[in-house]
């Protein structure tokens, strides 16, 4: 397992923490694991990883541009055993969107790095816009490898009918003491 990438278990870590923090239920919205989206309408972006670089699909900044919905921006640092998560709206970001640096005029990410003061972040390419920390857990590598395990039997569980699900739990019921 490489401890240096952001992963979708990492994300999905993310994800709890600002469910509970936004006391909303988020799904994915198409294909992307960084684009969610609550039960009103808001979209969330949630981007993690390890350095100071990030960027936006062009897809996700035009819907927000296209429909607004008072979406949020959430950057989680991961770090080896922990991780800041910083969110707040989006707003700003897309006003000034043309700040940010692109790969390619006619497509690609709005890309952009940060730093952190405090219990904010900033971004570098639009100084106005920052994130306020929202929480800061431990993730210890056992913590990981316990999500890890909890996300391949709920694979394995979604895999199998329903009467197979009900036989497995009984089976287990079975052998406790």
């Amino acid at each position: 397992m490489s401890e240096k990438k952001f992963d979708n278990i990492d994300r999905k870590r993310v994800i709890r923490v600002v469910e509970d923090y936004f006391k909303v239920k988020l799904s994915k919205i198409g294909r992307r694991s960084k684009w969610l989206q609550d039960d009103v309408g808001r979209n969330y972006w949630i981007l993690g990883g390890y350095g100071e670089w990030h960027g936006i699909p062009e897809d996700m900044m035009n819907a927000e541009i296209e429909a607004s919905t008072e979406g949020v921006l959430v950057v989680a640092i991961r770090k080896k055993n922990s991780m800041d998560i910083f969110a707040g709206g989006v707003d700003e970001l897309v006003t000034g969107k043309a700040q940010l640096y692109r790969a390619s005029k006619t497509t690609g990410d709005y890309q952009f790095t940060y730093e952190t003061k405090g219990n904010h972040l900033i971004l570098k390419q639009l100084p106005i816009f920052s994130l306020e920390k929202i929480n800061s857990l431990s993730y210890e590598i056992e913590e990981k490898k316990k999500d890890i395990a909890v996300n391949e039997v709920k694979k394995l569980l979604d895999g199998m009918s329903k009467e197979e699900r009900t036989q497995l739990l009984q089976s287990i019921d079975e052998k406790k003491p």
